[in-house]
């Protein structure tokens, strides 16, 4: 969630100030790469003018309005966007893609309705050097991940007396499966933000997307045309994996398309490394390119290959610069063997074990059946393999978990409904069951597990750190289920670790701030104190738009105890007129919200 919180009213981002520009109007082809500057260049003046579609003040004072204008092209390698300001300078604000001045670009694949298919690109200028936030993945098929684009991937500005630029050239590669010449339908979207003075921002976009501040739904991307080449000054060859995992034995092909002068055969290369970048097979075929824009496709035989993550590199000719992707083949797995080895009772010692494991089994299982085409699956064919690896230990007698330090996921079986929950667990380097340690319990923020919390340091390591899950993806903590997991988590922890009852603190990251004032609120007896590394105290009211839950603001007698006193009275309350990201945690109970 965002470091500052902004403030969105009720009123949907549905203002129209126009009708939504033509989705067919196809995106120009370019037969080469424009200088990433800022700068409009000459040889793109030609490229159409495109106006947003929606336009919206949100709850802000009226204010005049900026024009804003896009123009989109394309080539083999990249997505090309310019915006055009009418304003003298940036406004540099933090999360300038939602603050003002930014921009979110939505590549997806377009359905009837919403789509779970898409890339949320994110970009911010910023004084700053470095700046985190400056160009990101921020969603990528509905889930957060909040990770960096490739160094291919860049945008530049430019302001000048009356007008400011944004230039934008996104590598394909950064966004797979999606490429004009293979994806037969490609969806966007396109969102500007424009900050005004201090606390105002204006949003500008291509199609309305009320997603555009929630997380975790599906969002709106609108079919959009890309014009294929029709002539070439020279050889333009590119070529993808039509996927990138594969069960063992099972066919992977190579797309190629292609456009020459004239006719030219050319030769293809096919390389494939191993995890340890050693070649195991190689390939080549002969391409025949000709003045016609045209597609093939070729076999590569990898039945000899044994599982594993692989890295595949084509390279056309000998002067062409290699280009490399992503394979994994996953080894045959009998999953049925595996619940019928846990499905029977252990020794007391092992009870542990085997509901981690369980949960493990569900987890790679589920996932496996989630796993797209287009993703290479290599962290997931670890886990899998890093599961048969302790189902072996298990079956042998032995506590796969124990003797790990570092942070690892466990389970126990709720008792509030007998499903196997998560938790993530770090204990010190130097753990001793013969002593005993306080309790350092963190709690993760929004649109995220608790798997990867920590994975960064939240004490000075002489904690055991824990990590619940709580089934709680948006909803701060607030349900039943989510409680209850916290304290089961707890638990379980301290009957299998060596966990000093009495020094117990609660914690949070974001949303998982407010959840710990929440859960202290809750549950005052479990613990000796909260600490809060990040949080709103009021967050859940606010994303609601309502005064119904337990708010922090001010020094208070907790309810629950009638005797300890919650210390964030130095907290300010700040109202920005700008958009926010609004979750919406479902009264149900149920770990997703509804989708916009």
């Amino acid at each position: 969630m965002p470091k500052r919180l902004l403030l969105l009213s009720g009123l949907a981002f549905l203002l129209a100030c126009s009708q939504p520009i033509s989705s067919e109007k196809p995106v120009d082809y370019l037969g080469f790469t424009p200088q990433l500057d800022g700068v409009l260049d000459s040889s793109l003046a030609a490229l159409p003018s495109r106006q947003f579609g929606y336009f919206s003040q949100f709850n802000n004072p009226p204010t005049d309005t900026i024009p804003v204008s896009y123009r989109l092209a394309y080539n083999e390698d990249y997505l090309y966007v310019y915006l055009e300001v009418a304003a003298d300078s940036i406004t540099h604000r933090e999360r300038g893609f939602t603050a003002g001045d930014g921009a979110k670009l939505l590549v997806g694949m377009p359905k009837d309705s919403l789509t779970d298919e898409f890339y949320e690109l994110v970009f911010s200028p910023s004084r700053k050097q470095n700046y985190w936030e400056r160009k990101r993945i921020w969603t990528y098929n509905v889930e957060t991940v909040v990770r960096d684009l490739s160094p291919d991937s860049d945008f530049a500005t430019h302001s000048e007396p009356g007008r400011t630029g944004f230039e934008f050239l996104v590598s394909w590669r950064d966004m797979k499966p999606y490429h004009p010449w293979f994806t037969p339908e490609i969806g966007m979207n396109l969102y500007f933000a424009k900050g005004i003075g201090d606390t105002i921002t204006n949003g500008y976009a291509m199609y309305a997307d009320e997603g555009l501040w929630d997380e975790g739904v599906k969002r709106r991307a609108v079919k959009q045309a890309f014009a294929l080449p029709e002539k070439t000054n020279r050889l333009r060859l590119h070529s993808q994996l039509t996927r990138h995992h594969s069960q063992t034995g099972e066919l992977v092909e190579l797309a190629v398309a292609s456009i020459a002068p004239q006719t030219t055969t050319t030769q293809l290369r096919v390389l494939i490394k191993n995890a340890a970048g050693q070649p195991v097979y190689q390939q080549r075929a002969s391409i025949t390119s000709t003045p016609r824009f045209a597609r093939q496709r070729i076999a590569l035989d990898l039945k000899k290959l044994p599982p594993g993550p692989y890295t595949v590199v084509t390279q056309v000719g000998v002067d062409s610069r290699p280009r490399s992707a992503s394979l994994t083949i996953f080894p045959p797995v009998d999953w049925r063997a595996a619940q019928q080895a846990l499905a029977r009772n252990p020794k007391p010692a092992l009870q542990g074990a085997r509901n981690s494991l369980i949960f493990a089994l569900q987890d790679v299982t589920d996932k496996l059946s989630r796993l797209k085409p287009y993703d290479s699956g290599e962290a997931l064919y670890q886990q899998q393999r890093q599961f048969q690896q302790r189902l072996k230990a298990f079956e042998q007698g032995h506590d796969p978990y124990a003797g790990l330090r570092q942070n690892h996921r466990r389970a126990y079986r709720s008792n509030l409904d007998g499903t196997y929950q998560p938790y993530s667990l770090k204990l010190p380097a130097d753990y001793n069951p013969t002593k005993k340690y306080p309790l350092l319990v963190v709690l993760h923020g929004s649109g995220v597990s608790e798997e990867n919390m920590l994975n960064q340091a939240w004490s000075d390591g002489s904690f055991i750190e824990l990590a619940p899950l709580g089934r709680d993806i948006y909803g701060c903590y607030d349900s039943k289920a989510a409680q209850a997991d916290i304290r089961e988590a707890i638990a379980d922890v301290k009957h299998h670790f060596a966990v000093d009852k009495n020094q117990v603190i609660i914690s949070g990251f974001s949303m998982g701030g407010y959840g710990a004032l929440r859960t202290y609120y809750e549950q005052p007896q479990l613990f000796k104190g909260v600490a809060v590394f990040s949080g709103h105290p009021d967050l859940l009211n606010f994303w609601q738009e309502t005064s119904t839950y337990p708010t922090f603001w001010m020094i208070a007698t907790w309810p629950a105890s009638g005797t300890r006193q919650y210390l964030f009275s130095t907290a300010k309350k700040t109202a920005f007129r700008t958009p926010c990201w609004k979750k919406r945690p479902p009264s149900s109970g149920s770990t997703a919200p509804k989708s916009s």
